[in-house]
């Protein structure tokens, strides 16, 4: 016979016995389909002791050194950059390091509105116009020397 507190315990003649498992069968289930919804953050530039960056979030790329002036092109897919030497060079959005070389001897220059045409105001007092294909032609400057290069 049990003692009342070995009944209580589950302790005694039942002790061995195995008592009824509890099994649990995992499965998975769809949920409702979910949308992620991700940004994509147009770099900007920052011009910073003559050197630009290209930033995008908190993430600064060098892009070029010796800056004076730039601008960014249609679309914000290329940039325009001035450098202390009169080198105007393009680069594109993803700003590899070496720019293509556009026109030296520039002392400034102007975007246009369409983001494709540029202006230079050449060291040597004469202006010109770049189109997107390459082709140069004198604007205004020196009398007589107006034509297309």
């Amino acid at each position: 016979m049990e003692s009342l507190i070995d009944a209580i315990l589950g302790l005694g003649r039942n002790k061995w016995k195995r008592q009824a498992s509890h099994r649990a069968q995992l499965r998975v289930e769809a949920l409702e389909p979910r949308e992620l919804l991700s940004a994509v953050v147009a770099p900007r530039y920052v011009l910073i002791n003559g050197n630009l960056f290209q930033q995008t979030g908190a993430t600064r790329k060098l892009v070029d050194r010796r800056v004076l002036q730039y601008a960014v092109g249609k679309g914000k897919a290329t940039v325009y950059c001035l450098e202390t030497d009169g080198g105007l060079h393009r680069f594109g959005v993803r700003a590899s390091r070496r720019g293509t070389l556009i026109d030296g001897n520039i002392q400034s220059f102007t975007l246009a509105k369409d983001g494709l045409t540029i202006t230079e105001n050449r060291r040597d007092g004469t202006t010109w116009q770049v189109q997107k294909n390459g082709t140069k032609q004198q604007i205004g400057g020196q009398p007589g020397r107006v034509g297309t290069k």
